[in-house]
């Protein structure tokens, strides 16, 4: 077996998560989730679009023109049917980007769309999006949010990823659907 170079980075070998990994590890994220296995962070915003739940249903359903308008979520392929598979993009804060492979698991029209993915034990999330019209029909309460659960929860802030990301995304989506 060959001696190992004293002056070669592992990071070179492992990367930035495995450096992530390490630091969360140091900062006693690794233990916290070994006391506790159900490990899980949930976020839930609310904005009120002065428009009607299917006219905000239009637009987040419209995929291809996420790049458009959604500072969050910059881009988003499959349809918006239940089961269906569904990839992207989202962009986290200082612009790192993460790409996802998700399940639709609700589309219900002008009311709910949810889709799920990853891996229960290291990250898995559960995104979603609900309407509530209000104002006789005429407005529409977007609650969105995200539920995330696995061991690699501590990794979730460092990396970017907070309420803020989607509060932007909703405030995105009542300027592009109000027009």
């Amino acid at each position: 077996m060959p001696t190992p170079d004293p002056h070669r980075s592992t990071r070179s070998r492992f990367g930035r998560p495995a450096a992530a990994f390490v630091a969360a590890a140091a900062a006693g994220g690794v233990g916290l989730y070994l006391r506790n296995p159900s490990q899980r962070w949930d976020v839930r915003t609310d904005v009120k679009i002065a428009t009607s739940p299917d006219e905000v249903w239009r637009t987040l359903v419209d995929f291809a023109a996420y790049p458009d308008w959604n500072p969050f979520l910059v881009e988003m392929h499959g349809d918006p049917t239940e089961g269906a598979p569904l990839t992207g993009v989202s962009r986290l804060s200082g612009g790192r980007r993460f790409g996802f492979n998700s399940t639709v698991t609700q589309a219900e029209v002008g009311r709910h769309l949810a889709w799920s993915g990853g891996s229960r034990r290291l990250l898995w999330g559960r995104h979603w999006l609900a309407l509530e019209p209000v104002d006789g029909g005429a407005g529409t309460v977007v609650s969105h949010g995200e539920e995330w659960r696995g061991l690699l929860i501590p990794l979730l802030s460092p990396f970017g990823l907070g309420e803020h990301s989607y509060v932007a995304m909703n405030e995105a989506l009542r300027r592009r659907v109000e027009g």
